[in-house]
């Protein structure tokens, strides 16, 4: 079923899943739980190949980088930021690509694009909003090198060629597609983090 979840109306959209969570909330979750986080690090013999730190130390810097960059997100929904941020958070997938195609694979890094874990991958379409379609905690060089980046893009393809067969190319066609559920777990882990600053 393909049905996705609006997260800040007309700009930012997340795919809905299987279990009834949207992409969005999901990867926010996984990347505030330290449980989660250690126990995905500790079946990973990349941490130490590609960045050379402790299962310890890469913790406490995913958490650190996944309360920053949802903070971004909080702020552009608040309004302290402009919902342009989206445009400087999200870069092209591919390096050939830029932004005035109909659709396009996005990739926005956790806090620079240097040394950041945390990946959230998108489809951004031309009038700017963005379709959220999953993320995931980056060990390797490349996506291909993990199943956790080769799912991704088969997700890309999935629905990039949903999306073409429906003729949907922006926020005006795609909120045809959202589900009539309420995020309460996003809500939840929004108030939270708002309360820890």
């Amino acid at each position: 079923m393909f049905a996705v979840r609006e997260i800040i109306k007309d700009i930012l959209y997340a795919t809905e899943l299987s279990d009834g969570e949207d992409a969005f909330t999901q990867c926010f979750i996984q990347w505030e739980d330290p449980s989660f986080i250690r126990t995905h690090l500790q079946s990973q013999s990349a941490l130490r190949e590609y960045y050379h730190v402790s299962i310890g130390e890469a913790t406490r810097l995913i958490l650190q980088e996944s309360k920053q960059l949802f903070l971004k997100f909080h702020k552009i929904v608040s309004g302290e930021l402009p919902i342009g941020t989206l445009d400087n958070m999200f870069i092209p997938l591919h390096a050939n690509d830029d932004f005035t195609l109909q659709r396009v694979p996005a990739k926005a890094y956790g806090i620079s694009k240097a040394k950041s874990f945390l990946r959230l991958y998108a489809i951004r379409f031309s009038d700017g909003c963005y379709l959220i379609i999953g993320g995931y905690i980056k060990l390797h060089k490349t996506m291909q090198q993990s199943h956790e980046g080769i799912q991704i893009l088969r997700d890309f393809k999935i629905w990039s060629d949903y999306l073409n067969k429906k003729g949907i190319d922006g926020a005006f066609e795609l909120v045809t597609l959202i589900s009539e559920k309420y995020n309460y777990a996003r809500e939840i882990t929004c108030k939270r983090i708002v309360q820890e600053q």
